[in-house]
C-alpha cells in the first residue's frame, strides 16, 4: 500500500490492520468537483498505518473500489445553422460512470449515457457520499443545457447500492422522516425563507437520505427540499428548488443492521477531527496485508 506511515518507524513491523476508513472533500454545488478521498488502514489503536488515494472497502472479504471515471461524449453544437449540420453531435464534453473495481472484475454501477446526447451541453458527474456496511450511498449530479434554452438545469439523484449484489437498495421509502422533524425543517426553512413571498411550509418533498458517522456517532441525515422559482434555487438539488439537511439519530430497518462503530475506529476519530469520514469497514489483516 502506497501512502505514508504515521507514528510507526519504517524500521518497525506494520501492526495489523483491522479497519479501512475512508474520508472525502465533497463539493458543495453540483458544479464544484468533489476533492480527493483517501482510505486508511488502521490497527487497532486507532494509529495510521497507511494511506491509498480514493475510496477502498472490504466487502465479504475482498476489497473493492469505486471509481466514479469521465469519458468522452457527444453533444449537438448549437451555433450551427442547419447548412454547417445544425443538429449534429459535433462538440464533444465528458460525462461520468461510475465502475466497481475489485478482484478480476469491473462492472458498472449506474447506466451509462449513449455516446451521442442531442442537446448542447451536459456535464454528470458521481460523487461517493457515504458508506456502511456494504452499502455505497452514490450522489449523481447532472447539468445539461438544451438548445434556445434561456438557461441550464440540474437535477441530482441519490442511491444506495449493496457491493454484495451490485443492486440498488429501495432506502428512502424505508427511512421516513417523522412528521415533528419535518415541522423542524420548515420552520427552519421559513426562518431563512428565499423572498418575503415563498412560503415553503406546504411544499417540502424528502428526497434523499444517507448515514453520517462523526465523534457523535452515527446517524441519519435527510435532505428535504422546497420548491422555489429558478432565481432561487440553492443549486444543491435540483434548479427550482432548495435544500435543508435535517438529523436523526435512529438509522432505520435498513441500516441498523450495520450499526455501531468498533473501538479502533473511534479512536481515529477521535485522532484526526479535520478528517471528514465518509465511511469504513472491519477487515482481516491479511485482506489489507501486501495488497498496495
Amino acid at each position: 500500500m502506497t501512502g505514508v506511515l504515521v507514528g510507526v518507524s519504517r524500521a518497525q513491523p506494520r501492526a495489523a490492520v483491522v479497519a479501512l476508513v475512508w474520508t472525502r472533500q465533497a463539493g458543495e454545488r453540483d458544479w464544484v468537483e468533489p476533492g480527493p478521498a483517501w482510505t486508511y488502514a488502521v490497527d487497532a489503536n486507532g494509529r495510521v498505518q497507511a494511506r491509498t488515494r480514493g475510496v477502498t472497502l472490504s466487502v465479504g472479504g475482498q476489497r473493492v473500489t469505486p471509481v466514479p471515471r469521465p469519458r468522452n461524449a457527444w453533444f449537438v453544437n448549437c451555433g450551427r445553422g442547419e447548412g454547417d449540420g445544425g443538429g449534429v453531435a459535433t462538440k464533444r464534453g465528458r460525462v461520468s460512470e461510475l465502475d466497481l473495481r475489485g478482484p478480476q472484475r469491473q462492472v458498472p454501477l449506474w447506466e451509462t449515457l449513449p455516446s451521442e446526447v442531442p442537446i448542447g451541453e451536459r456535464t454528470v458527474t458521481d460523487e461517493l457520499v457515504a458508506s456502511i456496511g456494504p452499502l455505497l450511498f452514490v450522489r449523481r449530479r447532472d447539468w445539461e443545457y438544451s438548445c434556445g434554452a434561456a438557461h441550464g438545469e440540474w437535477r441530482t439523484s441519490l442511491r444506495a447500492i449493496d457491493l454484495r449484489s451490485l443492486r440498488t437498495v429501495d432506502f428512502l421509502p424505508a427511512t421516513r422522516l417523522t412528521r415533528t422533524r419535518l415541522a423542524a425543517a420548515q420552520r427552519d426553512a421559513m426562518e431563512h425563507p428565499v423572498s418575503s413571498d415563498e412560503d415553503c411550509s406546504d411544499s417540502f418533498s424528502v428526497v434523499a437520505a444517507f448515514p453520517v458517522l462523526d465523534a457523535h456517532g452515527q446517524r441519519l441525515r435527510y435532505q428535504v427540499t422546497c420548491d422555489v422559482p429558478y432565481s432561487g434555487s440553492d443549486g444543491d438539488w435540483s434548479a427550482y428548488s432548495t435544500s435543508r439537511y435535517v438529523d436523526v439519530n435512529a438509522l432505520g430497518p435498513v441500516l441498523s443492521p450495520f450499526a455501531g462503530v468498533p473501538a479502533p475506529v473511534r479512536r481515529f476519530i477521535s485522532a484526526h477531527p479535520e478528517l471528514p469520514v465518509g465511511g469504513f469497514t472491519t477487515v482481516a489483516s491479511e485482506d489489507v496485508d501486501g495488497s498496495h
